[in-house]
């Protein structure tokens, strides 16, 4: 945890911060503050970020 990524190649950064259950992690969006539940299946297919 703790890793950043982005939605898909061209979207903005988020922060993985936790796991919430076994199928989605808690993420920070950088730019925004958003915070939200995201698939984790969907976590470990986007792009690390640089």
């Amino acid at each position: 945890m703790g890793s950043c990524r982005s939605f898909g190649e061209y979207g903005p950064v988020y922060q993985v911060t936790g796991k919430v259950s076994g199928h989605k992690v808690h993420v920070v969006v950088m730019e925004t503050g958003e915070e939200l539940d995201y698939p984790i299946e969907q976590a470990a297919q986007d792009p690390v970020a640089l």
